[in-house]
């Protein structure tokens, strides 16, 4: 019994070292957790523990709209690049934005202790937390708007300038290579001027990384298009086309009621205006590049910030791979639709080969596999034609779960960035990149004259 006893003394000694400063297990009945309206499920909830509210970060954070990644030593992040907070257990710290916040952490041992209160919350940019008289709800708040009052209020903004930053992230691959693909677009109405900037990393059947990449600039020293190494003075100008394309008023009233008909969240208090009225060329182009885009819009999360909106979605590979084919094409001066559906019917007919080949191997692998149970076994062939019967049944409904899987899987996160409004500075073509540019006449002549040159060598091959 004394040794019972000592045991354990010395196990609660341990464990008071063991255990971070403040950490308690104290643990009443759990919390429902609403964020913007919406209840939100989940196995981890928030709960009350000595008198406080302790939040789950991560169903927090996912319900939100932000991007929560975990790393191998449990760290855990969550951004939606304008506000970023990593939790370190551990180490026993929560930085905001990159600085250490002064806030006991964990405060449980639950969930690997990723739990906040939620007074913590409310001191974040963007939430405003209420928990209910009788602590049964905590209601949570957040800077969220929808597609139609973000359009209204763009519009109203009168805007000379703004940029814009699209990031495309993998969910599930390693840090170093999540970048999926970005985008970086400058605007000025006047003097009309534009800078673009787009790289999709794309990987060939052999595994090698390639980045395609498209840059240009827009001013009144002329439009410049950047092929490979090479930049090539264009002679049509690239803005009055698109602006052609992008500010007809059917494209611009599309988007509107598009809005109208997608948005999801806290509805806006005021019937939206008519903004083809109110906005000026540069909001009808953006308007309309969002017609273009509407397909995309749902889902999304749109966050109002002071000097800022960041819109954040997660997609399918197939949905991305759409959303590159859309951008690709409307950021280079031309939407090419065919191309998307080209590439959606291939991915879907890659699939398909891929699920019939699947199917063939597999067969070939179970008539082998009974083969062998028979003469191991000496099963009746009534038994073997049953397990072969279950096997394929089997093995029909797991492919069926797994391609299910495969479709509905988000795993791309997008994050757009709408910012500095009418503060970009003038947009100018580099100097070396003027000096050095060749006509288009010359490029295209270079193109061809290359194009023939391949065209002999396979002729020599062939010989």
């Amino acid at each position: 019994m004394k040794m019972l006893a000592k045991l354990g003394l010395a196990l609660v000694f341990v464990l008071s070292f063991a255990l971070p400063h403040g950490t308690t297990f104290a643990k009443t009945d759990t919390v429902k957790l609403v964020i913007d309206g919406v209840e939100v499920a989940g196995y981890e909830q928030p709960f009350i523990s000595h008198d406080q509210v302790l939040i789950p970060v991560e169903n927090l954070f996912n319900a939100a709209g932000y991007k929560v990644t975990k790393d191998n030593s449990g760290k855990l992040s969550v951004t939606n690049t304008y506000l970023t907070v990593d939790f370190n257990a551990s180490a026993n710290t929560i930085n905001v934005n990159g600085k250490k916040v002064d806030t006991e952490f964990p405060l449980t041992l639950q969930n690997a202790g990723n739990y906040i209160t939620s007074d913590f919350l409310a001191t974040l940019e963007g939430f405003n937390v209420e928990v209910s008289e009788d602590k049964k709800t905590v209601n949570v708040k957040t800077n969220r708007v929808d597609t139609a009052a973000f359009l209204t209020k763009t519009a109203a903004l009168n805007l000379k300038s703004s940029s814009l930053n699209l990031t495309l992230e993998s969910l599930i691959a390693p840090a170093a290579n999540a970048q999926l693909g970005k985008v970086q677009l400058d605007n000025i109405q006047d003097p009309k001027s534009s800078y673009k900037h787009i790289t999709f990393p794309t990987v060939d059947t052999e595994g090698k990384v390639t980045v395609e990449e498209i840059e240009e600039y827009s001013t009144k020293d002329g439009d410049f298009k950047k092929f490979g190494d090479v930049w090539v003075k264009l002679t049509a100008p690239v803005i009055s086309i698109e602006a052609t394309k992008l500010t007809d008023a059917k494209k611009v009233n599309t988007t509107v009621e598009a809005a109208k008909e997608v948005t999801e969240a806290t509805p806006v208090t005021e019937e939206p205006k008519d903004l083809t009225k109110a906005a000026t060329p540069l909001q009808l182009d953006s308007l309309a590049t969002l017609a273009l885009l509407q397909k995309f819009t749902k889902g999304i999360h749109i966050f109002e910030y002071k000097d800022a909106y960041i819109m954040t979605q997660t997609l399918t590979p197939t949905e991305a791979s759409e959303l590159k084919s859309v951008l690709t094409g409307l950021l280079s001066g031309e939407v090419n639709t065919e191309a998307v559906k080209t590439e959606e019917t291939t991915i879907e007919t890659t699939k398909e080969e891929a699920t019939t080949e699947d199917t063939k191997v597999e067969e070939t692998a179970t008539k082998i596999v009974n083969t062998e149970e028979k003469a191991t076994d000496k099963k009746t062939t009534e038994e073997a034609k049953t397990d072969e019967t279950e096997t394929e049944s089997t093995k029909t409904e797991d492919a069926k779960t797994d391609e299910t899987t495969t479709e509905e899987a988000k795993t791309v996160f997008v994050i757009i960035t709408f910012n500095n409004f009418n503060s970009v500075k003038g947009i100018t073509v580099p100097a070396d990149v003027i000096k050095n540019a060749i006509s288009q006449e010359d490029f295209l002549k270079a193109l061809e004259a290359k194009k023939v040159e391949e065209a002999k060598k396979a002729e020599d091959v062939k010989k």
